[in-house]
């Protein structure tokens, strides 16, 4: 790839997953593969200035190394560079760190900053030092004067390749190298390339786990050019990172107005009073439906949107006809004492009184209530142990329960277990189950709710995922009221965390309040939040295929240049 392909695609690069990272990192490779900038006829080869650090001593090159062979070069760069190894080119000097238990070795505010790798702004200037050094220190342990300013630092341990340059005069830790050339135009050349050139995949230098050694790092390859296009290449780096950095600003700054614009709108949706508030607030979301969904995380606040809706009654319309809700817990509450007698709660107690909530503002015929109030049935999964044969009952993953946005069970997402059929039957699932993720690492998914899908086959849910059946409840509307925002901060405030993991047991599910419309309203409910799901559904597989087509485009012109010549233009003269 040339500068011009590179430039053709700036908005296709710009518009990837990570692009402005990859806009800079594409420019260093186009730099140091001689792509970048136009070659000049008349320019004196890299081989002069070689030559001359090599017979002039221009660089205290003690340990020699055979020379760089056609075999060795990492790609093709024009006829006028030359592939030559770190030391040649400059010196470099790691530093060193004082005895810490010796407080007469350290000052604070002295004149002599200490600098270590978390003190360098990558690509930046060290203006301050977290430590300073006294002059004891510089006599005993330094051995001389500081690194004066403008001396460039990189790290090669831990953070390998992270480059700065000294605004003030300092020592370094010896994670760090001071480099310095005979050739300003080299040390600028340098101190763009070398986060490149360090990058496992970029160089044959021997990575130590994380960190280069000297050896390693004295033979780290480095394509270098004649050293007044050093120069050119320099400006133009330069100059395209100054674009970059113009347009990762205005990037954030339209982030930002798009955050604050999509959460007004939400708000606005989610606060209207009257049915005209929702239509205007519901228009202006349809009106910027591309605005507001423009990645896949943006499109978990519309759904959280929707579900907040759904509870505030505010997507469903009332029916005279409907039964209103305390009836409809009266009729549950007589059924709950039938079963209760029949001895078919299973896993069902009213739970202990939960904590006392502000009722909010409730639609004509809801009421408010407790989960444990509407069940019937809420039990944890089987714990037997999965087999490796891939026969047996399937045994849902937890993260069956948790990977899909729109609150269906991954039927898919399964192992395979040996049980006796006895000890199965319990935990056969049935469409329509309600499923509650009871461990997670992450708390977002800890209490969530997710509904078995119709199906075909025998499916068991595990210890980890706790199955709920309610008693004239419509199952849809449930799951919606369970994933709403209110009853997330109610299970987020009581989750607790075990051996790493964070947890939720039935009880406590149980104790949850939820708000419970009509019957005939929940179904109307959770047909409406069914059809704008399947909106942002749509959504979902339409934006990563954006993604992966610039991702795709980006990657290719990457991979162009590892198979391509150099084909930077020649300067005329």
């Amino acid at each position: 790839m040339d500068a011009q392909t590179f430039f053709d695609n700036f908005g296709t690069l710009a518009g990837a997953p990570n692009g402005v990272h990859r806009l800079r990192d594409l420019v260093l490779r186009l730099a140091v593969r001689g792509r970048l900038v136009g070659h000049d006829p008349a320019d004196e080869p890299a081989d002069v200035m070689l030559r001359a650090i090599a017979t002039e001593g221009l660089v205290t090159f003690s340990t020699l190394t055979e020379r760089v062979t056609t075999k060795d070069a990492l790609w093709n760069i024009p006829e006028t560079w030359r592939w030559a190894r770190l030391k040649e080119v400059c010196d470099f000097t790691p530093g060193r760190t004082p005895p810490t238990k010796d407080a007469t070795f350290w000052a604070d505010g002295g004149d002599y900053h200490w600098v270590t790798i978390g003190d360098m702004p990558d690509g930046g200037a060290v203006n301050e030092t977290n430590r300073s050094v006294s002059a004891k220190a510089r006599d005993e342990v330094f051995r001389g004067e500081p690194n004066p300013a403008g001396t460039i630092l990189m790290s090669f341990k831990l953070t390998i390749g992270k480059v700065a340059r000294l605004a003030v005069p300092a020592f370094h830790n010896e994670a760090i190298v001071s480099i310095t050339s005979p050739f300003e135009a080299t040390e600028e050349y340098l101190f763009r390339v070398l986060p490149l050139l360090t990058k496992t995949g970029h160089s044959k230098a021997a990575i130590m786990g994380s960190t280069l050694n000297k050896k390693s790092l004295t033979n780290l390859l480095v394509p270098v050019p004649p050293l007044v296009e050093q120069e050119r290449i320099v400006a133009k780096v330069d100059e395209l990172m100054g674009m970059c950095d113009n347009l990762e600003v205005r990037r954030e700054g339209r982030k930002r107005a798009v955050t604050r614009f999509r959460a007004s709108a939400l708000d606005a949706l989610t606060d209207a009073d009257t049915a005209d508030d929702l239509r205007r607030a519901w228009e202006r979301i349809s009106a910027n439906w591309s605005t507001l969904v423009d990645d896949a995380g943006s499109i978990h606040g519309v759904r959280q949107a929707i579900l907040q809706l759904a509870v505030q009654g505010k997507l469903s319309s009332r029916n005279p006809d409907d039964l209103p809700a305390k009836d409809l817990l009266a009729d549950i509450a007589k059924e709950r004492s039938e079963l209760k007698h029949q001895k078919a709660l299973l896993g069902v107690r009213l739970p202990a009184l939960a904590p006392w909530l502000p009722p909010p503002p409730m639609p004509l015929g809801w009421e408010w209530t407790t989960l444990g109030s509407v069940l019937r049935h809420c039990r944890n999964g089987t714990g037997a142990t999965p087999n490796n044969r891939g026969v047996g009952y399937r045994l849902l993953r937890i993260s069956a329960g948790t990977s899909d946005p729109n609150g269906l069970v991954d039927l898919g997402d399964h192992k395979y277990v040996d049980m006796d059929e006895n000890d199965a039957a319990p935990c056969i699932l049935e469409a329509g189950d309600l499923v509650s993720c009871r461990f997670n690492g992450n708390l977002r998914f800890v209490g969530r709710v997710a509904i078995v899908p119709p199906h075909d086959g025998t499916y068991l849910h595990p210890d980890k995922l706790i199955r709920m059946k309610a008693i004239s409840v419509d199952h849809d509307f449930l799951a919606i009221a369970l994933n709403s925002a209110g009853t997330r901060r109610q299970i987020e405030g009581v989750a607790s965390t075990t051996a790493g993991n964070i947890g939720i047991n039935g009880a406590q599910l149980q104790a949850l309040h939820i708000p419970l419309p009509p019957l005939g309203e929940q179904v109307r409910i959770a047909q409406r939040v069914r059809f704008l799901f399947d909106l942002c559904a749509e959504l979902d597989r339409c934006i990563p295929p954006r993604d992966r087509l610039a991702e795709a485009t980006a990657a290719a012109l990457a991979q162009s240049m590892g198979t391509q010549s150099a084909a930077a233009p020649v300067i005329a003269r």
